[in-house]
């Protein structure tokens, strides 16, 4: 067992799984085999209830073993019985004080209950008996941040890192804000942000970029974005990245996996403690997997701010973060600044192409999975439209249409096997063919926001954007896809809606006769449910949010604890 505990204790599962099932075959009565058992059972997503077998396994072979008990508890906290673990995670605790699994899934149970006193007690307890534990500082963080003590909780995370606390502030100090980018479609989250303080005098403002890694590693596309929009900045393997190089530095991505090691949100905590995150995207995609990926990736967990674009969008931090929303702020988003210049935007390239006819932007989603029916299981719903549409639009000669795909969408087409380069190349050829067709490849979506007369999406966060500008809008809904998140409620009740040939045609027909009945009610319900519009812009707004939250921090000490 000794080697099988080892295996466990360095992570090797698989080896310990063999090890264990081995002795048991040896010895079917072997209590430590079956808790090793269910150990590794409740490493796996639900894999409470094959550990709780294998502690009823063991008791009935020793009632009385601790270990058996206390694996009993752990499985049951993990099926959220937490009575019946709670009476056996207290047992335990008492004969074994410093178990740091017991210690904190009681403290999950208490806080649960509400009994936050109780709760945090147990917390303290696990960072006094395991200092060294990052399981152990990383949940007193959450659990502080949670009850929205965020200057403690920044400690605690900045410890489970192994960094300090964060600078204290010298008041009448410049601000020194950084921006780190990785790519020129998400420059629109950031942009009124950036001019906000580069206008302040009271601000130093630095831009480094670094490469977007996804999927696949190098693209370098926002040095030159940047250079041509003339955005000072430099490139991250120029930069002298040393420890407080920034009071707050933005995150352009949540997604540790696009950005290189050495940036990911663990390192960079231990440079600038005060992270903040402007949500690259407005997100409205539902589905539980979706939830994960923008509202509790370590970045959402752990950053000093986010910037919420409504009421309802910090709601869904609250629900979905594992740290809550405390440190969520309303400010309305910055792509709403972009908009409100969109008379000013113009592509003359877009312009001749449409040659005077209304022009429709269709928006196809990446995310398409075969699961075969016509449809497939994702959020796309190219797979059912695609030579629909081209047909459709080759036939109606007073509209153009531009295909404005997702810049990996053609890409994760031929990764998933969906299409091969050659079928790929015979699509864009077929829409070549079509002379009121094109493929919309530019940098920026503004000018094609602002070129066109309506637009066909999937569900993706053009979405909410376009809805902003008042044009008539049309979502092509996947019935075998994920479906849409709170917003949909938006979408569904003032947008026009297509899972059929004849309800496209119905919104084309309408769109070009210049009918669009809903979009008074449509607007007004935008400004209602989905976005907070402050008269200054969002960008103005985050700016003040922010300097009113570092000014707070000037006349408070951040409690420092010593790297464990």
């Amino acid at each position: 067992m000794a080697e099988a505990r080892a295996h466990f204790a360095r992570g090797n599962q698989s080896a310990a799984l063999q090890l264990a099932c081995a002795i048991l075959k040896r010895d079917p009565r072997n209590v430590d085999a079956y808790i090793l058992l269910g150990e590794i059972a409740l490493t796996k997503t639900g894999g409470g209830p094959v550990a709780e077998k294998l502690s009823r396994q063991a008791l009935g072979l020793k009632p009385d073993d601790i270990g058996a008990q206390r694996l009993l508890g752990l499985a049951l906290a993990a099926q959220d019985r937490s009575s019946e673990a709670s009476a056996l995670l207290a047992k335990v605790l008492k004969s074994r004080a410093n178990d740091l699994s017991a210690l904190l899934a009681l403290a999950r149970i208490r806080e649960t209950a509400k009994q936050f006193s109780a709760a945090e007690a147990l917390l303290r307890s696990a960072t006094v008996l395991h200092p060294q534990a990052v399981v152990a500082a990383n949940s007193l963080g959450d659990f502080l941040k949670r009850r929205g003590q965020l200057a403690e909780a920044l400690a605690w995370h900045c410890r489970a890192v192994g960094a300090g606390a964060a600078p204290v502030l010298v008041p009448g100090a410049k601000r020194r804000i950084a921006f780190l980018v990785q790519y020129p479609q998400g420059w629109t989250s950031l942009k009124s942000v950036w001019e906000s303080f580069v206008a302040d005098p009271s601000c130093e403002v630095t831009v480094i970029t670094c490469p977007f890694n996804h999927p696949n590693p190098g693209s370098d596309a926002i040095n030159g974005f940047l250079q041509d929009r003339g955005v000072p900045f430099v490139h991250w393997t120029n930069f002298k990245w040393e420890p407080a190089f920034a009071d707050v530095l933005f995150v352009q991505l949540p997604y540790d996996s696009t950005r290189p090691p050495e940036l990911r949100v663990a390192e960079l905590l231990k440079l600038v403690p005060r992270l903040a995150y402007v949500p690259y995207a407005l997100e409205i995609g539902g589905g539980a997997e979706n939830k994960s990926l923008l509202a509790n990736q370590p970045l959402h967990q752990v950053a000093w701010a986010i910037f919420a674009r409504s009421l309802r969008h910090k709601t869904t931090f609250a629900h979905s973060c594992t740290t809550g929303d405390a440190h969520v702020a309303v400010t309305g988003h910055p792509k709403m600044d972009a908009l409100r210049q969109l008379s000013e935007v113009r592509d003359d390239d877009l312009l001749h192409f449409a040659n005077g006819r209304r022009l429709v932007v269709w928006n196809p989603h990446f995310d398409t999975r075969p699961d075969g029916s016509e449809w497939g299981g994702g959020y796309s719903t190219f797979m059912r439209w695609q030579r629909h549409l081209v047909g459709e639009f080759a036939r109606r000669e007073n509209f153009a249409l531009v295909i404005r795909p997702h810049p990996l969408f053609f890409e994760m087409l031929e990764r998933r096997r969906i299409m091969s380069g050659a079928d790929i190349a015979g699509f864009l050829a077929q829409c070549a063919e079509v002379k009121n067709i094109q493929i919309d490849r530019r940098p920026s979506y503004l000018p094609v926001f602002a070129a066109s007369a309506a637009m066909l999406s999937d569900a993706s966060s053009f979405l909410l954007e376009y809805a902003a500008t008042g044009k008539p809008l049309l979502y092509l809904h996947n019935p075998r896809g994920p479906g849409l998140n709170a917003d949909g409620d938006f979408v569904r009740d003032h947008c026009a809606t297509a899972q059929t040939e004849e309800e496209i045609a119905r919104f084309l027909d309408a769109v070009a006769a210049g009918q669009d009945v809903s979009r008074d009610a449509r607007l007004a319900a935008f400004r209602q449910e989905c976005m907070h519009l402050p008269p200054e812009g969002a960008g103005e707004t985050i700016r003040q949010t922010v300097l009113a939250r570092l000014e707070a921090e000037t006349a408070l000490r951040v409690p420092r604890i010593a790297a464990g």
